[in-house]
């Protein structure tokens, strides 16, 4: 790391780096507080009504569900597969679209528990919950979602890059420490086990689906899995991006892709899909 680095903050950093997209959070955030917010009709993406309020800076990613295909085909698979009695883990939830979709879609007794490392991110999150009705039955909790329980060492992408984070590749001093969870420690911070998971945790797919009590707690739970799958970045790192997949293939789960069953290895060759897994029918395995 070149010694500027070391000196000057990772967020002072990333807010001088692109001093465009600074000044535009810096907009949205005003205009937030001055009381306007944004709101979208998501239902001709859908296929039902779903209309939406958002934070002004939340709209300009939200709105890939309007004009990007892939995205539009990845909500209505969502919508397909909820079940009648929601219980739904949003990991990675980021400015929080799922949630917000589910709440609006899922009935009274929809509950969510939306698990996100990016205070910036999470700051958002919380005021789309805030306009949302029955925005108080999700629960927000800080943190990420991985093989183990402990702590892990994560990046901030900044605004430039939607105030994301990432894993810390190697030992750096810009890294900060966030809460890890397992999938079973997050049904006891939930207080129920979910019905309904996506995940999007930009490469770490594989710990979590490689980690063996993550694959107990899916087996158990038999829970369609709405799945964002960074190939490219899993490659990165010397892992395979097909070996998550196979697991779920090994606990009877059925990948598919714009509404097509793929295997495993198809699946992972392409840098980034987004892939529905529905489970095995009970009695099934």
């Amino acid at each position: 790391m070149p010694a500027w680095r070391s000196i000057v903050p990772r967020g002072l950093r990333n807010w001088l780096r692109n001093p465009r997209a600074s000044a535009r959070w810096l907009r949205s955030a005003l205009a937030f507080r001055r009381g306007r917010c944004a709101s979208l009709d998501l239902s001709a993406a859908a296929g039902v009504p779903l209309l939406l309020r958002c934070h002004p800076e939340a709209a300009r990613t939200f709105r890939l569900f309007l004009d990007d295909p892939d995205h539009r085909r990845e909500l209505r698979a969502f919508l397909a597969v909820l079940p009648p009695q929601l219980r739904f883990f949003d990991l990675g939830a980021h400015y929080g679209f799922f949630t917000l979709a589910a709440l609006a879609r899922g009935g009274a007794e929809t509950r969510v528990l939306a698990v996100e490392p990016s205070p910036a991110a999470r700051r958002v999150l919380a005021s789309n919950l805030g306009l949302a009705p029955g925005g108080g039955r999700a629960h927000v909790l800080a943190g990420a979602v991985g093989g183990a329980e402990g702590s892990l060492p994560m990046l901030a992408a900044g605004v430039a890059s939607e105030h994301y984070m990432f894993a810390a590749g190697a030992a750096r001093p810009d890294a900060v420490a966030v809460p890890q969870f397992t999938l079973p420690a997050l049904a006891r911070a939930a207080g129920f086990p979910p019905t309904l998971i996506k995940l999007d945790v930009e490469g770490a797919e594989f710990e979590v689906l490689t980690a063996p009590a993550n694959l107990a707690a899916l087996q158990a739970w038999r829970v369609p899995l709405l799945l964002e799958l960074h190939a490219d970045w899993i490659r990165r790192r010397g892992c395979d991006p097909a070996a998550p997949l196979a697991a779920l293939a090994a606990l009877g789960y059925e990948l598919s892709h714009d509404g097509s069953v793929i295997g495993a290895a198809a699946a992972a060759a392409p840098p980034l899909v987004r892939l529905l897994c529905r489970p095995p029918r009970a009695g099934a395995g």
